[in-house]
């Protein structure tokens, strides 16, 4: 499992990245690329997600998105807007 708990990864590109079980807690990862992303199990507990683009993202859960500490201005998986 891959660690970045705290990590200033502002700006990232991370498109189809494999984040499967990774401990983002923390993370400042606004403005970061994670289109087609595997976010299966990460922990996005307080992680700053703002601007991201999630779009395509895998396995992403509205409870992930729900414990990130901000989502403003990101791009969405489709399946996490539909009740």
């Amino acid at each position: 499992m891959a660690r970045f708990e705290k990590s200033d990864m502002e700006g990232a590109y991370l498109n189809g990245a494999n984040l499967t079980g990774a401990n983002l807690s923390e993370a400042n990862l606004s403005n970061a690329h994670l289109k087609r992303a595997d976010l299966n199990g990460a922990n996005l507990s307080k992680a700053d997600l703002s601007r991201d683009d999630l779009s395509g993202a895998k396995a992403v859960t509205k409870k992930q998105l729900k414990s990130c500490r901000s989502l403003a201005g990101a791009t969405l998986p489709e399946a996490s807007k539909h009740p």
